[in-house]
């Protein structure tokens, strides 16, 4: 049996394909009027980036969908909620938009390329310093030395 694609889907994916369509033909225009600008490159891997993840988000609400019809029981789908399950690759290309998205806005307000790289790389290394914290507090709770936040406050 057959289900049918979300109305959601279709409109996420259409919006992050055209989207990346229109981005792609606009920096290909400014990256031959000057290939020297660094900007229109990185907005191109935006662009691409963009076509890519929509490519990959229909795939894998595809590949969802068919465990879902094979798995139909309410215990699988809780167990999906509390995990994870983005393909690597998806998580990597939206990681490579945010960071080239971010260099790019930054530079568009006219900062200097050291200035927009270091943006970029704060914006990347944000989550990543966050999902680093997080394991060690879990590691500690684990041995039950889970410091000031475990013990009663004010004592």
């Amino acid at each position: 049996m057959r289900r049918r694609v979300s109305l959601l889907v279709v409109f996420v994916v259409t919006f992050a394909m055209l989207g990346g369509g229109t981005v792609i033909v606009l920096s290909g225009r400014q990256v031959g009027a000057d290939p020297g600008a660094d900007v229109a490159w990185v907005r191109l891997l935006t662009g691409v980036g963009m076509v890519t993840w929509g490519v990959l988000f229909a795939r894998f609400d595809a590949q969802t969908r068919a465990v879902a019809t094979e798995r139909p029981d309410e215990e699988s789908q809780t167990d999906a909620a509390e995990h994870d399950d983005t393909p690597r690759p998806m998580k990597v290309v939206l990681w490579v938009i945010v960071g080239a998205g971010t260099y790019s806005v930054l530079r568009g307000w006219t900062a200097s390329v050291p200035f927009a790289a270091a943006g970029a790389v704060i914006t990347l290394g944000l989550p990543l310093l966050n999902r680093l914290l997080d394991g060690v507090i879990e590691r500690q709770e684990a041995r039950g030395d889970g410091g000031p936040a475990s013990g009663p406050a004010g004592d």
